[in-house]
């Protein structure tokens, strides 16, 4: 078992400026809490609109983020006619509270209406309760929360052409969600492209023979959805129809070193080596994802290293 904490302070420059606060007008429209009259910018079919200073200022009062996490691992090696099979388990649990936000991801969890109503950001006249700044600084969230189970097996065994290492990790993503300013506003970050996985596989098999040794890599990134172009609102995604499925990525590496002798060492190396094409999705005006597919495709590498 293992138990980390850790912590972020804030940035120096989000909890103070040295130029002061820049201002610049921005409206309120269809304030729920103050009806304009004579001070309306525009009425457009009955909804009242009215301009503010909005603030770009530092937030004096931002906690620093703070962190746990939680490691437990067990592994089993046994003996007798299963010698050379290892397997464990490892379960990882991280917590990050008071976690840095701005105020546009705000509208991700909470109505603008609501919003509204909330004194930091839109603090308001005593008397007539008109909203007289918008203050858009950085401010805490509760945090994010991140569960997963990772499950290795290998197994050695030895042949008359050297040994044979199979080894397979599948991680399993179980929690990978974040919170709003209550534990209510919750978005589940698994399985989209700016989130993680639901889950990762990785397959090898290691060959040593003699002076020879081979390493050979499966990478398996699962399906997942492409909702890039769309956003969340009071925690419901919206524009659904731009959200696209992002078809399932498996590539092969492979690498080989060769002792030819005391002197000599010959390596050669190869990523996607069967040239797997990335699966179509736009992002930035990119067909593919660069987060999961590298741009190179496949590239060999040979190198010889001589000692005299």
């Amino acid at each position: 078992a293992k138990f980390t904490r850790g912590f972020k302070a804030p940035p120096p420059t989000q909890l103070y400026q040295v130029q002061g606060s820049q201002q610049f007008l921005s409206s309120v429209t269809g304030d729920p809490l103050y009806t304009c009259t004579t001070d309306c910018s525009r009425i457009t079919n009955g909804v009242r609109t009215y301009n503010v200073p909005t603030t770009l200022a530092p937030n004096p009062n931002l906690r620093p983020e703070t962190s746990r996490q939680q490691i437990y691992s067990v592994s089993w090696q046994p003996t007798g006619p299963l010698s050379g099979l290892n397997v464990a388990v490892t379960y990882n649990r991280n917590r990050i509270r008071n976690q840095f936000a701005t105020t546009k991801e705000l509208f991700f969890y909470i109505p603008a209406l609501d919003i509204l109503k909330i004194p930091l950001f839109y603090p308001r006249d005593p008397v007539t309760n008109k909203v007289i700044a918008y203050n858009n600084a950085r401010y805490n969230i509760v945090g994010s929360r991140y569960e997963s189970i990772a499950y290795e097996a290998s197994y050695l065994f030895y042949t008359g052409i050297g040994s044979f290492q199979p080894k397979i990790t599948y991680i399993d993503n179980i929690v990978a969600e974040t919170t709003g300013l209550t534990e209510a506003q919750k978005i589940d970050q698994r399985g989209r492209i700016l989130g993680i996985d639901k889950y990762k596989m990785v397959g090898s098999v290691q060959w040593n023979w003699n002076k020879v040794s081979t390493n050979l890599y499966v990478y398996h990134t699962p399906s997942y959805l492409n909702d890039y172009y769309s956003f969340y609102a009071a925690g419901v995604q919206q524009n659904p129809e731009l959200i696209r499925r992002v078809k399932p990525l498996t590539t092969v590496d492979l690498s080989v070193s060769w002792v030819v002798s005391k002197q000599l060492n010959v390596q050669l190396a190869g990523r996607n080596i069967f040239k797997t094409a990335a699966p179509f999705t736009v992002v930035d005006s990119l067909p593919y994802d660069t987060a999961r597919y590298n741009v190179e495709g496949r590239s060999l590498m040979l190198s010889a290293r001589l000692s005299m």
